[in-house]
């Protein structure tokens, strides 16, 4: 079993909840500023190829962003089985809402999550 802190699981959860509510505000100012720059050259006299490299290069942004917060949202389900392994496996404290329980279902990865079994074998 893992010895968690209660003040280390109680601020690790509010940065995940925090970092994800700014990563999709992030993502709704980009699309807000994309729609904006979409009409804003439109009928501008721009030729469409310099536009183009504009939509390229903002939906590629896009793209690493959905990259990002997918990354990010499995290393959310790595802490959780972290806690889920500790003294504080009981605790609500560390899960985004309202993404609860999506972090452990069935769907979440297991392939890279080390057991507390063996992870006292590799430091003994």
């Amino acid at each position: 079993m893992y010895k968690l802190s209660e003040a280390a699981v109680q601020v690790v959860a509010q940065g995940t909840r925090d970092t994800l509510d700014q990563l999709d505000a992030g993502l709704e100012a980009g699309l807000r500023t994309m729609a904006d720059t979409i009409a804003g050259l439109r009928e501008s006299g721009v030729p469409a190829g310099r536009v183009q490299h504009v939509h390229d290069s903002m939906f590629d942004s896009f793209e690493n962003y959905r990259s990002l917060r997918k990354n990010f949202i499995k290393a959310v389900g790595h802490l959780q089985a972290i806690q889920l392994r500790s003294n504080h496996a009981e605790t609500a404290a560390g899960c985004p809402l309202p993404w609860a329980d999506a972090f452990t279902s069935a769907e979440m990865p297991t392939e890279n999550v080390v057991s507390a079994t063996s992870a006292t074998r590799q430091t003994a």
